[in-house]
C-alpha cells in the first residue's frame, strides 16, 4: 500500500477545525465507529503466525481548542525500541485481553494513566510491521473528556508530548531518514525509505525525529484522510 498525501493541504484543514469540528467531520466521518470491527476476535487470528500482536493508539485530544495528538518519549530504560516516540500501546497478552483493543486500552492505562471510560474508538487502520517482529494495530480515538490529564509511567515513558496534528502533518517527509542508532535524534540521515515527522519542543526548539512504525502509522492515518476528503 504506497500512502499518499499532501501535508500542505492536510495542514490547512486541520489548521481550520476546533477539536469539535475535527471529530466530527474528520474522524466521524473517515474512521466511523464499528466497535464489533474494532473488538473483532478474527483480528486474533494473526497470533499464530511468526509475529507477535500489539496494538497502539492515536488518541486526539483538544488543547486550545484545537486537536492535538499524544506522543510518548520512550525511556531508555525499556527493553524494545528505547529512546523512541511512539504512540501509547503494548503487546497483546491473551491471559487477560479479550482483544486488541483491550490490549491498547490497557497500555494505555498502565504508560499514561488514561483509562478505558475516556476514550472514544472510532476504527483501526491496517497492521504494520516491526524490525521486532510484531504485527501492530492502530486504533483512532477521541478523548471524551476536555481536560485529558497524563501522567506517564516513568519507567516505560520519560515524558509525553501533546502536538498539533496540523503542526505535525506539515514536517511530513517521505523516503527520509530511519536512524540506525535508537538515539539518534537527527532529522536528515538518509538510510531506508519510509516516512518521517519532526516533533519541535522546548524553548530552543529540539528536534526530535518520529520514523518508523510510529511514522507510517501517522502516514496511513493521513493517507486515508487527504483520499477522504481530496480525491
Amino acid at each position: 500500500m504506497h500512502l499518499k498525501f499532501s501535508p500542505n493541504r492536510l495542514y490547512n484543514l486541520f489548521n481550520s477545525l476546533t477539536y469539535d469540528q475535527f471529530v466530527t467531520k474528520v474522524l466521524h466521518k473517515v474512521f466511523p465507529k464499528n466497535n464489533s470491527v474494532i473488538k473483532s476476535q478474527k483480528l486474533l487470528k494473526f497470533d499464530r503466525t511468526p509475529f507477535r500482536l500489539a496494538s497502539v493508539g492515536m488518541i486526539f485530544h483538544p488543547r486550545q481548542n484545537s486537536p492535538h495528538i499524544i506522543i510518548e518519549h520512550r525511556s531508555s530504560d525499556v527493553p524494545r525500541h528505547p529512546n523512541e516516540m511512539a504512540l501509547p500501546g503494548g503487546a497483546y497478552d491473551p491471559s487477560v485481553d479479550s482483544n486488541l483493543f483491550d490490549t491498547f486500552a490497557r497500555e494505555c492505562q498502565e504508560e499514561i494513566d488514561v483509562p478505558k471510560k475516556l476514550l472514544e474508538a472510532h476504527s483501526h487502520l491496517r497492521f504494520e510491521t516491526t524490525t521486532t517482529q510484531f504485527m501492530v494495530l492502530p486504533i483512532v480515538c477521541s478523548s471524551k473528556r476536555k481536560n485529558l490529564r497524563l501522567k506517564p509511567d516513568l519507567y516505560e515513558i520519560a515524558k509525553i508530548s501533546s502536538v498539533p496534528i496540523a503542526d505535525l502533518v506539515l514536517t511530513a517527509k517521505v523516503n527520509q531518514s530511519v536512524p540506525l542508532f535508537p538515539d539518534c535524534n537527527e532529522f536528515d540521515l538518509p538510510v531506508s525509505h519510509g516516512w518521517s515527522f519532526k516533533l519541535v519542543k522546548g524553548s530552543n526548539q529540539r528536534q526530535h525525529l518520529i520514523w518508523g512504525l510510529t511514522a507510517n502509522i501517522i502516514a496511513q492515518f493521513c493517507s486515508q484522510v487527504d483520499k477522504h476528503f481530496f480525491h
